[in-house]
């Protein structure tokens, strides 16, 4: 039974650690803007998910390793939108000044 459990809390933990970034995502979506979000923190971020996915690859652990790739696909995302809308709010500026 105590096995069991560990697994159920061990799957949850997978779980919120790998959408953790989702929420923002969807607002920076929404909101078009990023800048308050750190480049070097999701750098980090994308760092440390690739770091647990060799990990896991290692360890034959294939649930780590899904985590990790789901977790890393939400976090680029997030560059790639942070990017994206910062250079969106940069010609925006060039057109006013």
């Amino acid at each position: 039974m105590e096995a069991a459990i560990t697994e159920v809390v061990g799957a949850l933990a997978a779980v919120l650690g790998s959408v953790l970034m989702l929420p923002q995502v969807i607002k920076t979506w929404r909101s078009r803007s990023a800048a308050e979000i750190s480049f070097w923190m999701l750098v980090v971020y994308l760092t440390q998910c690739v770091l647990w996915i060799y990990y896991g690859w290692q360890k034959q652990a294939h649930s780590l390793v899904a985590c990790n790739v789901l977790a890393f696909c939400i976090v680029a995302l997030q560059l790639y939108l942070k990017q994206r809308f910062a250079a969106a709010g940069a010609r925006v500026e060039a057109r006013r000044g």
